[in-house]
């Protein structure tokens, strides 16, 4: 048995065309969905890449600083570097005032100076300054002391050359010479010694305990 559409021709024209439209309809709908939101997710991306494009320059920023406060404090330390070298060279740590004064605190009281000779001079330099081609360098500088005496025995000399070996201020203490010498009608003990004081030193003429020391 067949079916007899009774539906008239221009009905179903417009029927379809409805359903045309109303397709497109939906399609363009998600067309715009997709469209905004591809819109959205962009704006994101690009707010994302722009804060961090910020944090960036802001990281630039603050490491151009530090290398700028860096060269400063390194322009600064080579300053203070090369007036403490000036320092050092022009004024001496321990003067020969104190050197005298530290030389009296060690001399027994019956021993009795006849000559002392202070002299600028360097010590030897260290071994590996000479591995070189070049000139040999010279070591830190010193004050050299030689002194003449007279003491009555030759327990008074060795007196005097263990207090002055044992002061923190000397150094390289040596007694050239010890001999027998006629004053009037006196045998005393004619002798001389040499010493050195590092200038690199800082005397402290007395502590607390009354006690003197070098450092």
């Amino acid at each position: 048995m067949s079916e007899i559409d009774f539906l008239p021709p221009e009905f179903l024209k417009r029927q379809g065309h409805r359903r045309r439209v109303v397709r497109q309809g939906v399609l363009l709908g998600v067309a715009w969905l997709l469209l905004v939101g591809w819109f959205a997710a962009r704006q994101g991306n690009l707010m994302r890449l722009n804060q961090y494009a910020r944090s960036l320059e802001a990281q630039a920023s603050a490491l151009h600083l530090q290398a700028q406060q860096l060269a400063d404090l390194q322009r600064q330390k080579a300053l203070l570097q090369n007036r403490l070298a000036v320092d050092r060279e022009l004024r001496p740590a321990a003067s020969y005032t104190q050197i005298v004064s530290a030389l009296s605190r060690v001399m027994p009281p019956a021993l009795t100076l006849l000559e002392l000779r202070l002299t600028d001079s360097h010590g030897p330099a260290p071994t590996a300054a000479h591995g070189g081609s070049g000139p040999p360098r010279r070591g830190p500088p010193l004050v050299h002391l030689a002194l003449d005496g007279v003491a009555p025995n030759d327990g008074d000399v060795a007196d005097l050359v263990g207090r002055a070996t044992d002061f923190p201020l000397f150094t390289s203490v040596k007694l050239l010479y010890c001999r027998s010498q006629k004053m009037g009608d006196l045998t005393v003990r004619n002798f001389r010694m040499e010493m050195d004081v590092p200038l690199d030193c800082r005397y402290l003429p007395r502590t607390a305990e009354g006690v003197a020391r070098a450092h």
